[in-house]
């Protein structure tokens, strides 16, 4: 049993962590499986008695791990969790879909004025031509990052 905890905090457990095992003769890694609600997870033995387990969360190798399974019933881990990183991860995804939404909403707005416009619609045109206007710039998105 491999249990991993927060550094210096053995009651906050890592949930969900990713162990993958590298073979050491190919190189080859396999998925042995993720952490549970207590930072735990099983490891069988297997025909070499040496292991050497990669944690890893987020896409991110957090630590290597040497270990024989059955040698001992428990380890335990004390690794430096990767929230932050995986919180500053998820917002940059989001301003990244954000633009793409905004630069879609951008072209299409863009494209129904020039339509009205060549209709004669000017008044459809105008509010078009507002709403477009509207939308969030550069510096209004560049802005709430630098916050």
């Amino acid at each position: 049993m491999l249990r991993l905890h927060a550094q210096k905090d053995p009651d906050f457990p890592l949930i969900g962590y990713e162990i993958y095992d590298k073979n050491l003769e190919t190189g080859d890694m396999s998925f042995v499986g993720r952490t549970d609600w207590n930072g735990r997870l099983d490891v069988e033995a297997a025909d070499s008695p040496l292991h050497l387990l990669y944690v890893k969360n987020g896409g991110a190798i957090l630590a290597r791990l040497p270990m024989v399974p059955g040698l001992n019933p428990h380890a335990v881990a004390d690794l430096s969790g990767d929230d932050m990183r995986l919180q500053a991860e998820a917002y940059i995804r989001g301003v990244q879909n954000a633009i793409i939404d905004l630069v879609a909403i951008r072209e299409l707005l863009a494209a129904r004025v020039r339509l009205r416009l060549r209709k004669g619609e000017m008044d459809e045109a105008r509010e078009l031509l507002h709403s477009l206007r509207e939308q969030p710039t550069h510096e209004r998105i560049a802005d709430d990052m630098d916050k």
